[in-house]
């Protein structure tokens, strides 16, 4: 659980901060696991601390931190001893005063090394119950919005930072796992331990210093000699007075490598999750040495040794220290220190400190009841040590305090006589209860006076500015980092400078006063002003009011006299008070408090009935307070007031009321004022509505923001407060709705913020949508954080421009720059002016952001909403609704009823009702509505004093001048830094609209209400940017520290709205976002959400093969693997079975007995699907969809053959022999897809080769197309069936009784009459084998036989006597015949295709699947009818000297008549070269001079005459034959007079193999080729010779077309600026070449702005590598040092010197990504292109859209009606764009269907944005694809993926011609794998120079 941080100060002081919730990043407090990211250690490695990103968001484990345990108890005899306190012991418990925190609660304060704490599970689950349905089950997926820029508003300044820079050395760190037993709770003692094993192990740690975390992480800087060891370490036993020792057992075993470049990247903002490990590590190494030397608390340290020591009272006294957290920031690791004070127990005897505690003074006498519950709750959990015996001294915790004295109950007997005759001691203080230790059924008794406590108690300091900057550089200069071994050792370097920052000090706003006073408007001064010649802007009214007084030391008089007055000040500033009360003043007995307060108040409303007012009552009741005890009237009054009369009170302390003052009448009336206002204003912003409510103990997150119920007659009934604050807002404000909201949280701790998000924004969405349809504003959510230890001071302490009177910086000061976060959007903000101490500035971190806030825009909107404060005439330190939220949760713990049992805080209370959620929440008891609809909670505020809860006046300088006067907010002016782990009071939110226009003017004091001294903003200081929002700001939290199990906490939301605007982004809002990195590690990736939905194009619907399913929460499935799911909870947890099953294998003739264990694993969430599918969680909840997809194929996995994704049975048909041993089997594709439309199930046809089931004999025979069955196999054929057979299924059928299974594992080299092995020690044949054994004569003596099990233990099989099992896929490469008859039987038409796949479903009849039934499975039964789009067609321009200089493409086509290239190219020097022996020279010849003509015709030139006659050549002889007639081409150009110049063109008829040509030419030669087949030769045509002038073109640098918008700059995002289009693939080698590397291929634009040249770079990586391993690459030269290459940067380097520019865009198409690599490939891919363009020139980042290609999906798209809108085959028309329904919920993605189908049905291609920082709009991304579609170079057809992913698939797999097939035997063997990995890293051979700079792979 979570521990929450001390004190408040909301003004700007220094509060009690420390532990837990505060919002400082580096802050320690609670464990628990962590979704942002945990460092520090909880149990092990838990604590919480956000990283970057986003989801990481990872949490570490966690659990309960725990202080010292103190002894288990004395001896088995009596069980009573007595002791004495330890100076210098530290438990971080107690809160304030007189209360004490729970064991849990200190548990949760002690624990360090902590970022900060997140809620435990069990306040999730309380927040999910609470809210009406399961939360969100992670928020790994949960991304904060990136930094808009850096602000720019305000005089421009610098600042110091208590934060110093830390530097680090390239050095490994490994953590390792510590296990120590028996297990100590201790860390002093566990450091003791392994201290101690360094020191005797030495030898082990390898010259290392290791540094402890004192739970179970230890770090190392470099490698440990072992992985796993065990160490036995003996050392004293403080148990027993360090008498003996005691024997632990330490296993040290090896956890993990850091990942340094993680914490590189992060810090560089390239990666969004924080590497928190690292961090962990690092800080703990700093920690290591201080740790050692002084007492720690959380991240603190203290000692007396640094001073300022002193007696506070009540038994404590005050120690300093420090604290100290590496933080990650903008100027990379800091290390943040600040000064920090905290109070101790004094050592001392407990009776002394009873007696100091409760201020007694007789000591003799006997403890009240009251009094001994309150010592019981200061001293539970405080660590003892027992002083009487003088032998030794023992160690206990106390647990509690007995209620009987010694002298009672036969107690004198035992415990007196006991210590008289065991210690000779004589007890003194027989009246006085003893100390309980132990457990409750095992307790020992301990009296007092012979015991000393140890604990601790957290206090504040105070220092000017200019002091405390000089203490933090004392302690730094102390610590002496530069010496610390420990930093040494783990290369941590910290500066000793404070941080010099850039500040801004934005311009304070003007404020509006009425025009009846001499000032209307004023302009504040250094965050102050005054009330001199002012008037309210609109004065509250108030006819009735009464006053009641409980002072008894007053006259009446006096109260009269200041009654008068303060009427008087009301009137003089504004208001309208009536001057005579309703009855006359009346003093009452405070015993008799609440008679009167009623007995007033009624009689007032019959006064008013008998003046005929009826119905009315008073206005305002004004309460003196009683002279004593004061705070504990205050709350009763506060309760019976406003919860059960009905009536807004004002209450005074008697000693203001007799000062009087007219200061202190002018804070009354500010308060006053306020109290009576009556509506939510926009566009003023300055009334609050508030709403509170209790919830489980110590839950932060707000439960009630939204609640459903269902009601038995009403159905669903919505509520919550969100909900109801929306409709007071509309009510307002005219019937207007917020048309944005702005949620100011306070009150989160980092480690919070992703689940505090998560639940908070679902309830103000539901809140939103269950007031009316689809109405979600845009919300922006933004976490207020005080508690933190950054301090910021003036860079120059003696100038006084620089700084207010107190010496801080000044009011305004704004920090976004170096100590920010890395990448997320935060600033720091001092908004306040402030009295003594230093200022502490208020974090802001923006978590959510729909409203588009620039960074000056948020900063000045808060800064301005600070002046809005209504108690005071001062700018505040917090912005006021979330300052309201505070005040508005600490009045609601009034209503709660104190409990004062003896139970209260006992272990079993405190222990279980702390995490029962499962009890009941008391509810708070309703505000009344007159009181609700005022802000009745301006007033609350906890004072200075810790015994004190009584309403504060504020005083400012409402008189003019400079004066102060005392009982100004303390919290709000006095800074201190001081840890403390507990928060009283939740707190609270609230809403606030904004001004809409600037032209708007200030309401007339007729709409009801009055606004305090500050009035507003004047017109036009909060509108602009920030127009139209609603200012939401909730608060939560726990109870007050000590309280146990205390009533539950109070969540309180305050609102204000406004109406409805549309909101127009500005210029630099529009612009693209600056350019930004990706993350590093794919759990934090999130794709970039979907920009909105494309509008270009005629609008069509068309139907997909999708199918809407629908789940309900409701026969076990099994996945065929480990898990098993069934629709509800089995009735065990854990459960083994036995089942026995006949083997196949072995011809069902031995059963094997199998042993099943089945055991519960999780709960699937139903509920973070849901918000999945609508678009409010970003991560898909795999395992739940795995679940129903499981489901819904249980049944067909049992009836039909599934592969993969895919069922097959030739039960449906269209099966057929496609050669080669194979036949055609016919099945479907079945997938369940999160979509738009909800989920929905993807069903296709699929079809795919089978091995026919027949004998092996008869397959070999048909795959290696042999007629001479008796012939001896060759080598080279035995292979190819061993590569086709290996894996295979046989049935041995020569044994007659039974059929054994096998699996082909190999074919032996010899021949069956040659392949001999031992039996029973004689060498035999397997023929001899076969007739012996079995009397079967083998017939194929001549073949070589099959191999089954392993090498060491083979098997022969002759192949005769084995046939194939029905049922296997072939998964080998197919042949281009098998491919063909393939492709003929499954081709349908649309229609056809969508009429089998309708069948299909049919067939399955999902409403009559049982697994689906018993699932909540629904499956509708048509198609889903999707809305699409039919882009318009680009034009295409031509040269001008053709007739038609530009095309129209009709339907994806066009063609060359009348047309002519727009860039033809030029040959001068040719030459052709054919192998086809059959073809005659004098046809090739004619078709030579034929092409030569079609490429002259339509605008190339080339030379009509090659440069040597056309040669023939043998297949045999095609490498001499092409080095033969290049040498002669050359030869001749020689001769003449063209030295130097070489073919430009080889024309090649070719052979069968074209491989060996591509190789040679393109890597050897270096000669551009356009290979011809025979057939196509002797055919020609003018179609085909047109086809070959268009790739000769682009082969030899010419362009065919261009975009006509493009040569016009007409294409958004394209040709405004230099960009490059990147295309990228990896192709992989076929099933069973295992030997086979993997070939990348990237290509880019050459040309800009035409965008059709493209430049192909190759590489070949590792064997199915998906990532390119080449993109960047970085190699160590011994002469150059670094050297710098990679495919993107030597295409950049290509790009500038073919155009002059560098690109200052990139769009990125990768191709062959499938989902599941989505997140990896983008991040090392993107990773490189930014390395690519850094290493080419510093601080180049230009803006990248990553987009992935597929094409490999089941999505087809069929006509809505097959008779209009499809093209000539029946397929939906070229340019048809998808974007809703079957699209991802919320991510940028789109199916584009670019190509008119010819055969069959067109599969549209999926396009899915990755990354996207060009701020592409839907329809420019659908445009700009689709018309680059239109410029693929090789035909006159609109292709069906864009071009540069199309060129990229051509260059890979042109690349593979260039590796050698390996054709040896072990290719496939394990030792061929080991080689495979080293042959897969041979680079390919370098493509030449004058052939890459061409399109030579079209």
């Amino acid at each position: 659980m979570a521990a929450h941080g001390g004190g408040r100060g909301f003004a700007g002081g220094e509060q009690i901060g420390g532990g837990g919730r505060g919002g400082g990043r580096g802050r320690g407090g609670g464990g628990g696991g962590a979704h942002r990211g945990g460092l520090g250690q909880g149990q092990g490695r838990g604590g919480a601390e956000r990283g970057g990103h986003r989801d990481a968001r990872r949490g570490r484990g966690g659990g309960a931190g725990s202080g010292p345990t103190g002894g288990r108890g004395a001896p088995p005899a009596p069980r009573h001893a007595e002791m004495d306190v330890l100076s210098g012991e530290v438990e971080a418990k107690m809160a304030v005063a007189e209360e004490m925190a729970s064991p849990a609660q200190a548990a949760a304060a002690r624990r360090e090394d902590n970022y900060e704490a997140v809620p435990s599970s069990s306040q999730a689950a309380a927040a999910a119950s609470s809210s009406g349905g399961l939360p969100p089950a992670s928020s790994k997926a949960v991304v904060f919005p990136a930094r808009p820029g850096l602000g720019t508003v305000g005089g421009r300044c610098r600042v110091r930072a208590n934060h110093f820079v830390v530097h680090l050395a390239d050095k490994a760190i490994y953590h390792h796992d510590v296990a120590i037993t028996p297990e100590s709770k201790s860390r002093e003692r566990n450091r003791t331990i392994i201290k101690e094993l360094v020191r005797l192990h030495q030898q082990y740690m390898d010259g290392r210093s290791p540094v402890y975390d004192g739970r179970k992480g230890l770090f190392t800087a470099g490698p440990l000699p072992f992985t796993n060891r065990e160490f036995v370490v003996k050392i004293a036993n403080p148990d027993r007075g360090n008498q003996g020792e005691k024997e632990f057992k330490v296993t040290i075993k090896d956890a993990a490598k850091l990942d340094m470049y993680s914490l590189k990247q992060f810090l560089a903002g390239r990666q969004r999750e924080l590497p928190l490990d690292t961090i962990q590590a690092l800080d703990i190494a700093l920690r290591e040495c201080p740790s050692s030397r002084y007492i720690s608390i959380s991240r603190s340290f203290f000692s007396q040794g640094f001073g300022h020591g002193g007696d506070i009272g009540s038994g404590v006294e005050c120690w300093r220290g420090y604290y100290q957290s590496l933080r990650p920031t903008q100027m990379g690791l800091s290390l943040n220190i600040d000064i920090s004070a905290t109070a101790f127990y004094k050592a001392q005897p407990v009776i002394n400190f009873a007696l100091e505690y409760l201020n007694i003074r007789d000591a003799s006498r006997r403890l009240y009841d009251q009094d001994r519950l309150k010592l019981k709750k200061a001293l539970k959990g405080v660590r003892v040590v027992a002083t009487h015996r003088s032998d030794k001294s023992m160690r206990y915790k106390i647990t509690g305090i007995t209620s009987a004295p010694f002298d009672q109950d036969g107690t004198r007997v035992s415990v007196i006589q006991y210590f008289k005759r065991q210690y000779n001691y004589s007890l003194k203080y027989t009246n006085r209860p003893c100390l309980q230790a132990g457990s409750d059924n095992r307790p020992i008794y301990l009296p007092m006076e012979h015991t000393r406590r140890r604990t601790g108690i957290l206090r504040l300091a105070c220092e000017r500015p200019a002091q405390r900057e000089g203490s933090i550089l004392e302690i730094a200069n102390r610590n002496s980092y530069g010496s610390d071994n420990h930093a040494k050792e783990f290369g941590i370097n910290v500066t000793n400078q404070l941080a010099l920052i850039d500040a801004r000090v934005l311009p304070a706003p003007r404020l509006k006063y009425h025009d009846s006073g001499r000032e209307k408007v004023c302009n504040p001064s250094v965050g102050q002003w005054n009330m001199t010649n002012k008037r309210m802007l609109n004065g509250g009214s108030i006819k009735y009011w009464a006053c009641l007084t409980f002072a008894s030391r007053m006259h009446l008089d006096e109260v009269r006299l200041f009654c008068n007055n303060l009427v008087g000040v009301c009137n003089n500033i504004g208001m309208q008070i009536n001057g005579r009360p309703c009855v006359d003043i009346r003093q009452a007995r405070q015993d008799n408090l609440d008679a009167a307060v009623r007995t007033i108040h009624r009689q007032s409303t019959e006064l008013l009935s008998q003046q005929g007012v009826i119905g009315q009552q008073p206005e305002l009741l004004i309460i003196v307070l009683p002279d004593t005890n004061a705070s504990v009237f205050y709350g009763r009054i506060k309760r019976l007031c406003e919860t059960e009369i009905g009536v807004m009170s004002q209450c005074c302390l008697p000693k203001n009321v007799q000062k009087g003052g007219q200061q202190y009448l002018l804070n009354l009336s500010l308060k006053i004022n306020v109290k009576v206002v009556a509506l939510m204003d926009w566009p003023e912003v300055s009334k609050y509505i508030c709403l509170v409510s209790s919830q489980s103990h110590r839950e932060e997150i707000i439960a009630d923001l939204f609640t459903e119920m269902k009601d038995s007659q009403k159905g669903l009934v919505y509520g919550g407060m969100i909900r109801e604050l929306l409709l007071s807002f509309y009510r307002a404000n005219g019937g207007h709705k917020p048309g944005r909201i702005i949620f100011y949280r306070d009150g989160v701790s980092e480690g919070q913020f992703s689940q505090v998000l998560l639940y908070e924004m679902d309830a103000i969405h539901k809140a939103c949508a269950s007031l009316e349809g689809g109405y979600l504003p845009p919300v922006t959510f933004v976490v207020v954080q005080k508690r933190h230890h950054t301090r910021l001071f003036p860079e120059d302490h003696r100038a006084r421009d620089q700084m207010d009177r107190s010496g801080n910086i000044l009011p305004g000061t704004v920090v976004d720059t170096k100590i920010c976060h890395p990448s997320e959007f935060d600033f720091y903000l001092c908004s306040h002016s402030c009295i003594q101490g230093t200022s502490r500035p208020t974090h802001y971190h923006v978590l959510f952001e729909e409203s588009h806030f620039s960074a000056d825009a948020l900063q000045t909107l808060t800064y301005n909403l600070c002046y809005t404060y209504a108690r005071c005439t001062r700018s505040v330190s917090i912005v006021p609704p979330a300052y309201y939220a505070h005040l508005a949760a600490f009045r609601a713990r009034h209503y709660l009823d104190e409990g004062h049992s003896d139970q209260g805080s006992s272990s079993s209370a405190s222990g279980s009702r702390l995490h029962d959620h499962a009890v009941p929440v008391k509810p708070l008891p309703k505000v009344k509505e007159n009181v609700k609809q005022f802000m009745f909670y301006c007033g609350s505020q906890k004072m200075k004093d810790p015994t004190s809860y009584i309403e504060m006046e504020e005083s400012s300088n409402t008189l003019g001048g400079a004066a102060v006067a005392a009982g100004m907010e303390p919290a709000a002016d006095v800074e201190a830094a001081v840890e403390e782990p507990g928060e009283e009071g939740a707190r609270a939110g609230a809403i606030s609209p904004l001004p809409a226009a600037a032209e708007a003017a200030p309401p007339s004091a007729g709409r009801g209400g009055g606004r305090g001294a500050v009035g507003v903003p004047a017109v036009g200081d909060l509108s602009g940017e920030m127009k139209g929002k609603m200012v939401v700001s909730p608060s939560s939290g726990g109870p007050r520290a000590g309280e146990g199990s205390s009533p539950s906490p109070v969540a309180a939301v305050a609102a204000q709205g406004q109406a409805t605007v549309k909101m127009e982004k500005e210029p630099s809002q529009a612009a693209a976002p600056a350019a930004t990195l990706p993350p590093a590690s794919s759990k934090a990736v999130t794709f970039p959400a979907r920009p909105g939905f494309g509008t270009v194009g005629r609008r069509c619907s068309i139907r997909a093969n999708h199918f809407l399913v629908q789940v309900v929460e409701k026969l076990p499935v099994y996945d065929g693997r480990k898990s098993i799911y069934t629709a509800g909870p089995l009735p065990f947890q854990a459960k083994e079975f036995v089942v026995k099953h006949t083997n196949p294998g072995k011809g069902n003739a031995r059963v094997d007995e199998y042993k099943v264990i089945i055991k519960q694993a999780s709960k699937i969430d139903l509920y973070t699907l849901q918000q999945f599918l609508a678009g409010r969680q970003r991560e898909l909840p795999q395992d739940t969809i795995q679940a129903l997809d499981i489901a819904l194929r249980e049944r067909p996995t049992t009836k039909y053959v599934s592969i993969s994704r895919s069922f097959f049975s030739q039960s449906f048909g269209h099966g057929g022999d496609i050669g080669s041993g194979t036949e055609c089997w016919r099945g479907y594709y079945q997938s369940l897809r999160p979509t738009q439309m909800g989920l929905s199930l993807n069903i296709d046809i699929s079809v795919t080769a089978f091995y026919k089931a027949q004998s092996v004999m008869d397959f070999a025979v048909q795959y290696l197309n042999i007629r001479d069955i008796s012939r001896r196999l060759s080598d080279q054929d035995r292979l190819k069936l061993k590569k086709a057979l290996k894996g295979v299924r046989v049935v041995a059928t020569h044994r007659k009784e039974k059929s054994i299974r096998y699996k082909i594992t190999g074919i032996p080299s010899a021949p069956l009459n040659e392949l001999m092995f031992d039996l029973d020690g004689t060498r035999i044949s397997v023929v001899q084998y076969f007739k012996k054994q079995y009397n079967y004569s083998l017939k194929y003596v001549n073949w070589p036989c099959l191999q089954t099990g392993s090498d060491s233990r083979p098997r022969y099989l002759p192949m005769e006597v084995c046939s194939i099992l029905e049922g296997q896929r072939y998964s080998k490469k197919l042949t281009e015949n098998q491919v063909t008859s393939i492709l003929k039987l499954t081709c349908e038409r649309p229609a056809q295709r969508e009429s089998s796949i309708i069948e299909i479903v049919k067939w399955n009849s999902y409403g009559n699947d049982d697994c689906a039934k018993e699932f909540g499975i629904k499956v509708a039964n048509q198609l889903a009818l999707v809305d699409a789009r039919v882009l318009p067609t680009p034009r295409l321009k031509y040269h001008d000297s053709g007739r038609e200089k530009v095309c129209n493409p009709s339907i994806g086509q066009w063609n060359m008549i009348n047309k002519r290239m727009v860039n033809g190219g030029s040959i001068n020097h040719w030459a052709c070269l054919t192998f086809a022996s059959r073809m005659h020279p004098n046809d090739i010849r004619m078709f030579c001079n034929d092409l030569v003509g079609m490429c002259n015709n339509i605008g190339m030139q080339i030379n009509t005459r090659p440069c040597v006659d056309i040669v023939k050549a043998e297949q045999r002889n095609i490498e001499a034959a092409i080095r033969n007639i290049h040498r002669q081409s050359a030869e001749v150009l020689g001769k003449q007079g063209l030295t130097g110049q070489q073919l430009q063109l080889l024309i090649i008829i070719l052979p069968d193999v074209a491989g060996t040509i591509k190789r040679l030419c393109d890597t050897e030669v270096g000669v551009i080729t356009q290979c011809c087949r025979p057939r196509n030769v002797q055919k020609g045509g003018k179609q085909y010779l047109e086809n070959l002038a268009l790739k000769i073109n682009v082969k030899v640098g010419g362009r065919n077309t261009v975009l006509e918008d493009a040569l016009h700059r007409r294409i958004p995002l394209l040709t405004d600026y230099p960009t490059i289009v990147f295309g990228a693939d990896v192709t992989h080698p076929s099933p069973g070449e295992d030997a086979s590397p993997s070939i990348a291929a990237v290509v880019a634009s050459m040309d800009w702005p035409e965008v059709t040249k493209y430049k192909c770079l190759v590489c070949a990586q590792r064997h199915r590598q998906e990532i390119i391993a080449d993109l960047f690459t970085e190699v160590k030269d011994p002469v150059k040092g670094i050297v710098r290459g990679g495919m993107i940067r030597e295409l950049l380097v290509s790009f500038y010197k073919a155009t002059g520019s560098k690109p200052s865009r990139i769009i990125f198409y990768r191709d062959g990504v499938s989902e599941g690599q989505f997140s990896q490939v983008l991040l090392y891919e993107m990773d490189a292109i930014r390395k690519a363009c850094a290493s080419l020139q510093e601080g180049y980042l230009p803006r990248v859209t990553f987009v992935v290609v597929q094409k490999r999906h089941h999505t087809r798209l069929f006509p809505e009606n097959h008779r209009d809108l499809m093209d000539r085959s029946g397929n939906i028309l070229p340019g048809t764009v998808v974007d809703t329904k079957i699209c991802h919920p919320s991510e940028f993605d789109f199916y584009l269907c670019s190509h008119s189908g010819i055969k069959g049905t067109s599969r549209p291609t999926h396009y899915h944005v990755l990354f996207d920082e060009n701020g592409f709009g839907a329809d420019t991304l659908q445009t700009l694809t689709y018309n680059l579609c239109y410029t693929y170079s090789r035909c006159t057809r609109a292709v069906s993926i864009v071009p540069p992913a199309y060129y990229a698939h051509l260059g890979a797999f042109r690349a593979r011609y260039y590796m050698e097939e390996d054709q040896s035997d072990q290719g496939s063997s394990s030792s061929a794998m080991t080689r495979m990995h080293e042959r897969s890293m041979k680079s390919l051979p370098e493509v030449k120079e004058n052939v890459k700079q061409f399109m030579f792979y079209c």
